[in-house]
């Protein structure tokens, strides 16, 4: 999910933006966000959201979907400027969110460097080695502090080696969940 805290800034980031704003004017038209607010699109002429006329062919969408003009409020651009002169927006960035969410959009992330990626695959695979590594070390333990506990009243060493077995693996279940709140510290 876009969180209006990640506001571009740098290059990259800029750049992913427009990236972003390129695939939200792709998805929605501005006759689709016009219906969607309840407007009426005959043609390619609504009535204006932004100054809220009801003359419904001041609003003029052009090049198909992708623009618009208003010949009341001679306000002009695309379906992000139109958003953030709608719903009173501080600047692109939050209409953009908003298109996101009110449509369900998923919008492409930002590029990362191919060794960034790289690197984080790598951490992932040395953390689950090292979740691995606590599940067992933990299983060993419950089992040594635990088993004989639960195996002393057993006299048939076959039935014994049986419910070892079985509270070993049962002792596993508990250690995944241990293992899992010691990573998350």
């Amino acid at each position: 999910m876009l969180q209006t805290q990640m506001r571009p800034t740098t290059g990259e980031n800029r750049y992913w933006f427009k990236r972003a704003a390129e695939h939200v004017k792709l998805e929605v038209p501005i006759s689709r966000y016009l219906e969607a607010s309840g407007v009426q699109v005959r043609g390619s002429r609504a009535r204006c959201l932004i100054h809220g006329g009801r003359n419904q062919a001041s609003f003029v969408i052009l090049n198909g979907g992708k623009k618009f003009f208003c010949h009341s409020c001679q306000k002009s651009g695309d379906i992000i400027d139109l958003v953030t002169l709608v719903e009173k927006h501080a600047d692109n960035w939050t209409a953009l969110v908003s298109l996101k969410e009110n449509f369900g959009l998923t919008l492409p992330g930002p590029r990362q460097k191919e060794s960034w990626s790289k690197r984080q695959e790598e951490k992932a695979t040395i953390r689950d080695q090292v979740f691995e590594t606590l599940v067992q070390s933990y299983q060993r333990r419950y089992f040594r502090v635990f088993g004989d506990l639960v195996l002393e009243h057993i006299e048939d060493p076959v039935e014994r080696e049986e419910e070892g077995r079985r509270l070993f693996e049962d002792f596993g279940k508990v250690a995944r969940v241990a293992a899992r709140n010691r990573m998350d510290r």
